[in-house]
């Protein structure tokens, strides 16, 4: 059982985006955008770059947001691709990751000028080369790596010795003897990423100085490697009084070891950090129900929108109420599928919820809407909205039942026969 956590009081816009937008809905909060873009940007050494993670969160307004304060993006779909266009960034301000890039979307990032491609292989970055002497530029260039055993990874593990991203370290200089040696493109350092929402900044640190040692050995095996992208991982509190990162003693290690290497770039690929804590996803109480010696809340948004209390069920926050009544009671939030497993928060202490109320989850500004179940039983997706510190701005309109049927079609006679579609594809 987790208690209810509650923050400095409820805050006004919340109601009031509620009131005026409904519910499900998403609400960001700019100032703890701009908050947390400032610490890194004064604890980080000249030397380093954030470049924002929009797999986090894609919300347009968001990621205009996170350009004007200085950020590079990181982008890893040509969704995310057009999002960043729309923004306003500048093409040498973009990355582009991936562990499966097309044809077609090499070509596209490739013809957009974007400043570095991670590779993810000789043979990505062969498929990159014939892109870049099409469209008659030099493309650059960094070269994901997988480390070994030799690096401990943290409890949100995102890779292990043997996974699907990059070359494996123990390839590392075949792999960039082959890329160099490619015609139209510029190997300019390495990319190595490895766990997610790392809140110790030793593990941090640690993660880092393995980079650094291996692009010296790189180096000094007559490799250039100028760029360092270590990755993502800081982490951010799901719940108002979860743990954080220190984010002063990560950028004072992070300066210790820079200056060990005053040649090289650092990148670093931040999407939670910057957004989590930004995010509130608001719900309505619809019903309150006994079975057996549970109590039930049942909301009207559930993992069809907010699918990470599923994925990381002991690090969620708990859900906030819009009132507070004398009598507490141990509640399990759950949602409007037709599925068990869509619950919210299991046997929170909170006060008695009441039909009509409103329910908040808080510290989901990163990987809430871009991880909900979108297409699961056909649920309206929800509205965002953001405030700024000043006013609400509706920033994403809801989804209606009449729009869950936008760009499909029925069987009809003028479809194409199956031998025509089958050559059309070859």
């Amino acid at each position: 059982m987790r208690a209810q956590t509650r923050p400095a009081g409820w805050p006004p816009h919340w109601s009031i985006a509620a009131a005026r937008h409904g519910t499900p809905l998403y609400v960001y909060d700019l100032p703890v955008v701009r908050e947390r873009v400032a610490a890194l940007t004064g604890a980080l050494p000249a030397c380093a770059d954030v470049f924002y993670a929009l797999k986090a969160n894609g919300n347009l307004a968001l990621v205009a947001e996170l350009r004007r304060l200085g950020c590079g993006a990181d982008v890893c779909s040509l969704g995310e691709l057009e999002t960043v266009r729309a923004a306003g960034f500048e093409g040498d301000r973009l990355l582009y990751t991936g562990p499966a890039k097309t044809e077609h979307e090499i070509a596209e990032v490739v013809a957009g000028r974007i400043g570095l491609i991670v590779v993810e292989s000789p043979a990505e970055a062969a498929r990159v080369a014939v892109a870049a002497a099409r469209a008659g530029i030099r493309q650059s260039l960094l070269l994901r790596i997988n480390p070994g055993h030799g690096l401990v990874r943290g409890a949100m593990a995102t890779t292990a010795p043997i996974c699907k991203f990059g070359v494996d370290e123990a390839d590392a200089i075949t792999a960039m003897r082959l890329v160099c040696a490619l015609p139209d493109v510029e190997l300019r350092g390495i990319h190595v990423s490895t766990d997610s929402n790392v809140c110790s900044a030793s593990h941090l640190l640690e993660r880092a100085e393995y980079t650094f040692a291996l692009a010296a050995r790189l180096r000094a095996g007559g490799w250039a490697v100028s760029v360092v992208d270590l990755g993502g991982g800081l982490g951010a509190p799901h719940a108002h009084d979860g743990a954080r990162v220190d984010i002063g003693a990560y950028g004072a290690g992070l300066r210790r070891i820079a200056d060990r290497h005053p040649a090289v770039s650092v990148i670093l690929e931040l999407g939670r950090y910057p957004v989590a804590e930004s995010g509130t996803y608001l719900v309505s109480v619809i019903a309150v129900k006994r079975s057996a010696t549970a109590t039930f809340a049942l909301v009207d948004g559930g993992i069809n929108h907010l699918y990470r209390p599923r994925l990381t069920p002991e690090g969620s926050p708990p859900p906030v109420l819009s009132t507070s009544r004398a009598a507490p009671r141990v509640v399990t939030v759950a949602g409007p599928l037709l599925d068990a497993d869509d619950v919210l928060a299991d046997d929170v202490l909170m006060p008695s919820p009441e039909p009509g109320d409103l329910l908040a989850i808080p510290a989901c500004g990163a990987y809430g809407y871009s991880h909900g179940l979108h297409g699961f039983c056909l649920h309206p997706t929800p509205a965002e909205a953001i405030w700024d510190g000043e006013v609400l701005h509706l920033v994403r309109e809801r989804a209606t039942p009449l729009t869950v049927t936008n760009g499909q079609h029925l069987l009809g006679a003028r479809a194409a026969p199956a031998s025509a579609s089958s050559s059309a594809a070859r």
